[in-house]
């Protein structure tokens, strides 16, 4: 992804100091056939339905199987020791993060090329996991039941298809809409995360359709609800009206996702929605206990939490260690399936990283030098990228194309090195270019130093953007260094 395609998403930064969203260590070496493949094997957690949350709510306390896929490198025992446990939304499944019908679109394996471990799970009454009554279960044992999943991935007490189960000693938990409550919930209340994912969720820019959604759905549940997945168990109802589904939940989608997504969407237990608005109201007092890295992703399209939901939610994380939020230029509410969904993967994978740095890609001597660091290059680029292009967003509106036009052509140079064929004297050849591109983007610093002076921006904002600018470069290029050390020693 080049500067200009990242500048769509135009991260904003929260944190006093920006910094790059980089690996400072680089990861060990493997094959590329190693490096691609991908273990996907069915997990499950055995829970109680009991609510010891921050938000009070009833749930029925019974004991229920929650199923659903790791999703990781295939390997798995010698990669980074981190996991993300993910929560889809109200109306989707595991499959949200898990979807294999149309070639590319499966998140989750996805970012284990990337060499990120995941956990999708369908939660407690959608596909293949358990069905409790639609009105025994809600937010704050939701959020239970993910952290009692959050405690079993670190101590290695769930169940594992064919395959000892691995103790995880750092734990993401990310969250998809509803799911984004939960999470918010399950941190607040319980802790013992290293860092939280909120996507396309927000507890105070709510549209008029999902106000009207939730009022569709309250008038199903008032008469009984229907009847679950299986036929077992009642109490539950669609999200809105099912024939406003497409318009709700995407934007810019490929008709052969959307022909196959839309027949997979799932009606949910009334307990879940109904009191959706009360108990926003009641997390957005909470979230100030909340202290680990925090990172949002919005659609810019999206209909039911528009713009500019990203920054309205992120102001409310005022003690987190540090908060980013990206929102994707068109892209609807059901971000994994649009057409911009590379960006979102590289979002969330950049937020990782910086959650837990050994996370990095593998690097992968092979005969092509555009394959040297097997996507090391590419996630430091991106990283940077992602910087720059918070920067820029701080500029004066008259002054970010020039920045962005400046900068795209410094950074594709190093673009180009990941694709040539030059195998002779790669290390060489990768100094000469890093050295170029950074003094490239360091020139077209100083074209803009000059454009900025001449003009009536303030100085504390030139001030504050030259400093950033300089510790993202500064430290984007020593870990590059790093990447190219690696690289020489496992070369020799």
């Amino acid at each position: 992804m080049r500067f200009l395609q990242k500048l769509v998403a135009a991260p904003l930064v929260l944190a006093a100091t920006l910094v790059p969203i980089t690996s400072a260590v680089a990861a060990p070496t493997t094959s590329a056939a190693e490096a691609n493949a991908v273990t996907n094997v069915p997990i499950s957690f055995q829970v109680q339905n009991l609510n010891r949350s921050n938000v009070a709510c009833e749930s029925d306390g019974k004991t229920y199987t929650v199923r659903g896929h790791l999703i990781a490198p295939a390997n798995i025992a010698s990669s980074s020791n981190a996991v993300t446990l993910y929560l889809h939304g109200l109306g989707f499944g595991e499959f949200f993060w898990n979807f294999d019908d149309v070639a590319g679109y499966n998140y989750a394996e996805n970012q284990a090329r990337a060499g990120l471990t995941s956990v999708v799970i369908d939660r407690l009454g959608y596909d293949s996991s358990d069905k409790p009554e639609g009105d025994a279960i809600c937010a704050g044992s939701r959020a239970d039941i993910a952290h009692q999943m959050v405690e079993a991935l670190r101590s290695g007490s769930y169940q594992v298809a064919s395959a000892q189960p691995t103790s995880f000693d750092k734990v993401i938990l990310a969250g998809h809409s509803y799911g984004g409550q939960i999470a918010e919930i399950a941190a607040q209340s319980f802790g013992n995360i290293d860092g939280l994912v909120v996507v396309a969720y927000s507890d105070i820019v709510v549209s008029k359709l999902a106000e009207d959604a939730i009022a569709y759905t309250t008038t199903i549940c008032a008469n009984g609800g229907l009847t679950a997945e299986g036929g077992e168990v009642g109490m539950y109802a669609p999200f809105g009206n099912p024939s406003g589904a497409e318009g709700a939940l995407f934007a810019d989608t490929d008709p052969a996702v959307l022909a196959s997504a839309l027949p997979k969407l799932n009606i949910n237990p009334c307990a879940d929605q109904v009191p959706f608005p009360d108990v926003a109201a009641e997390t957005v007092l909470l979230l100030d206990k909340i202290t680990v890295p925090v990172h949002l992703v919005f659609g810019g399209s999206d209909a039911l939490f528009p713009p500019p939901a990203a920054e309205e939610q992120a102001s409310l994380f005022e003690n987190s260690a540090a908060v980013t939020a990206d929102t994707i230029a068109g892209a609807g509410h059901a971000l994994t399936l649009e057409r911009s969904h590379s960006q979102f993967e590289a979002s969330i994978a950049a937020f990782i990283r910086s959650v837990a740095p050994s996370t990095a890609p593998p690097t992968t001597p092979s005969d092509n030098a555009g394959t040297l660091l097997n996507g090391g290059v590419n996630a430091r680029l991106t990283s940077l990228e992602a910087s720059l292009a918070a920067l820029v967003a701080t500029l004066p509106a008259e002054q970010r194309d020039f920045a962005t036009s400046r900068f795209e052509e410094d950074l594709s140079e190093l673009r180009a090195f990941e694709s040539s064929d030059n195998r002779n004297d790669t290390v060489a050849a990768f100094d000469s270019v890093k050295s170029s591109a950074i003094n490239a983007l360091n020139q077209s610093k100083d074209a803009l130093a000059d454009r900025l002076n001449r003009s009536d921006t303030d100085s504390d904002v030139r001030n504050n953007f030259f400093n950033n600018f300089n510790n993202s470069v500064a430290e984007t290029s020593n870990q590059l260094e790093q990447l190219k050390n690696s690289y020489a020693a496992t070369a020799e």
